[in-house]
């Protein structure tokens, strides 16, 4: 008795497009751009990306420069971050930039060391997390807008 061939669905190629011409793909594929606006939530998702990273760097800041060691101290020896003397702090921003840039950059972290930080790093605080908040609704309201899913929860 003869073996029966099991008859087998031909492979596709991963470069065949399903079938489609690449004109054909290209023009379904910025349809469905258009269809879900993706140009536009892509750039409000872009916009609140870097509106959000402002205020970080801030706080950030705000926090650096409190770890580092005071340079208007009286001795020079006192420590900061990673155990860095005011010496070894001035040395390292002398070899980063050129003395014209050092000499504004040192005098505005005396200026920030002496400044009080709790209203710096309070705002900056605050203006991240409400500038990350619409960065995630804009990235939700993308991705529902792509799944076709109407949102129903209340805006809280």
């Amino acid at each position: 008795m003869a073996k029966s061939s099991k008859t087998r669905k031909p492979r596709c190629h991963p470069l065949s497009l399903g079938g489609l011409s690449l004109r054909d793909l290209a023009v379904r594929t910025w349809k469905r751009i258009d269809q879900n606006e993706l140009m536009t939530r892509a750039a409000a998702i872009s916009f609140y990306a870097m509106l959000a990273l402002v205020p970080f760097l801030a706080l950030v800041l705000a926090i650096t420069i409190d770890l580092l060691p005071d340079l208007q101290g009286p001795s020079g020896a006192d420590a900061g971050i990673a155990n860095m003397t005011v010496g070894e702090l001035r040395h390292t921003l002398e070899s980063l930039f050129p003395s014209d840039a050092y000499k504004v950059i040192e005098a505005q972290v005396i200026r920030l060391q002496r400044q009080p930080k709790a209203g710096l790093i309070s705002i900056s605080l605050a203006i991240t997390l409400w500038l990350a908040s619409s960065l995630f609704v804009a990235i939700t309201d993308s991705m529902n807008r792509i799944y076709g899913f109407i949102e129903t929860r209340p805006f809280w």
